[in-house]
């Protein structure tokens, strides 16, 4: 067996200790994963969460109200079009809410959903191989009162209170100047880092995710004359308005903040970069949607999350063997 070790020496106990011997490439690999109790390194203590934050700022061709039925509407098809084959959405609930903690300061309304998903087949093959299934369930809670939206990711049946993932949402009617969208503090202001994704730059995406269907350069709207989008278009269409979002990754086992940093860093911009864009290319399927139609729409779609889960065939995004991009 081949042991595949980094030595890391310091006066300290270690918890949550987990050692498994798997078959990675033909080898026999030992993982262990260890984390520290008590260790300083630069003065800080690794046994505290530790935070990476971003701000994604992805700027949009609608209205604010045009947007928001076309997110509710895109949330619910992509959930669909990933569902299947023991993977995918699963949704626990659906309800609204009124509350006055979510967002510290402000009483706000909205929906709020309760969902499960299940990534084993959509995470890279690697991964696959070192975790366990549990590994994969993720657990998301959003309270959605838009313009402002909340969304908390966890994995409680593995990482439990050692990682989990915090987004805030704001929508304005801008293209993306506006310095502190969500209130940030100073502290946080120094820390973020700020990234602006456009939706006509295919570079943030993979071959597979570029469809004709889905092509914003080539898509125009029957219903609002919109598009084709020009590579300019930001300066020379209207309307214009902007989704800023801050995700910050709290997590406290040592060993993965470059890991983490990746994949903070690569996949938010591809997943927040075709979402929009399929969001934008379906508009002639929302665009004459109201809410009550958007509401029945999600309705259903709980029902069928439900039995396309059962089915044995898998939709949309699946890593296989050949897939070795860990991140």
């Amino acid at each position: 067996m081949r042991r595949l070790r980094r030595k890391v020496y310091f006066p300290s106990i270690e918890r949550n200790c987990w050692s498994e011997q798997r078959e990675l490439n033909g080898d026999r690999i030992e993982v262990r994963l260890i984390v520290y109790s008590g260790v300083h390194v630069g003065g800080l203590s690794v046994t505290a969460l530790a935070m990476i934050i971003k701000e994604f700022r992805i700027l949009m061709p609608f209205e604010m109200d045009e947007y928001y039925r076309g997110q509710l509407f895109a949330v619910s098809e992509t959930s669909k079009n990933e569902t299947g084959g023991g993977d995918g959405v699963q949704v626990l609930e659906n309800d609204d809410f009124t509350s006055t903690t979510i967002r510290p300061g402000h009483s706000i309304t909205g929906i709020y959903t309760h969902k499960i998903y299940h990534t084993k087949s959509k995470s890279p093959w690697a991964l696959r191989k070192i975790f366990p299934d549990a590994a994969f369930v993720l657990h998301e809670e959003c309270w959605n009162a838009f313009p402002y939206c909340k969304t908390v990711i966890k994995n409680p049946d593995y990482m439990k209170d050692a990682f989990y993932i915090n987004i805030e949402s704001m929508h304005l009617p801008d293209k993306g100047h506006t310095e502190n969208a969500l209130d940030l503090s100073p502290a946080l202001l120094k820390k973020r880092e700020v990234i602006v994704i456009d939706i006509y730059d295919d570079s943030l995406l993979k071959k597979t995710d570029i469809t004709p269907e889905t092509d914003v350069r080539e898509f125009q709207s029957k219903k609002t004359g919109r598009g084709k989008l020009p590579k300019d278009w930001v300066e020379t269409t209207k309307p214009v308005m902007c989704c800023y979002k801050v995700v910050q990754v709290y997590f406290k086992m040592f060993g993965f903040q470059t890991m983490v940093e990746h994949i903070l860093h690569k996949q938010y911009p591809r997943i927040f970069a075709k979402f929009n864009r399929e969001l934008y290319c379906w508009t002639d399927r929302w665009y004459d949607m109201t809410m009550e139609d958007i509401k029945k729409m999600e309705k259903k779609a709980v029902e069928e999350l439900k039995k396309q889960i059962a089915e044995p065939e898998k939709r949309g995004t699946v890593c296989d063997v050949g897939d070795k991009e860990i991140y």
